[in-house]
């Protein structure tokens, strides 16, 4: 991954809504420790969507990464 990427993980929209406030105080880093990143799934003109599966859980997530760069 490169610094023009932000990654968000939410296994579900309730946990997103829980989970945004929680996750302005970590790192990209700290959030993508529990994950193994997969194969590439679409790609738009934000960014793209990867296959992640949980370290621990083995639950398979979609993880959005968006280009910074196409934001501003």
């Amino acid at each position: 991954m490169s610094e023009n990427e932000n990654v968000l993980v939410f296994q579900s929209k309730t946990e997103r809504d829980r989970s945004l406030s929680n996750i302005k105080n970590k790192s990209e880093k700290d959030i993508l420790k529990d994950y193994i990143i997969g194969e590439t799934l679409g790609k738009g003109t934000f960014g793209k969507v990867k296959l992640g599966k949980h370290k621990i859980t083995g639950e398979k997530v979609n993880i959005n990464i968006i280009f910074k760069y196409r934001l501003q």
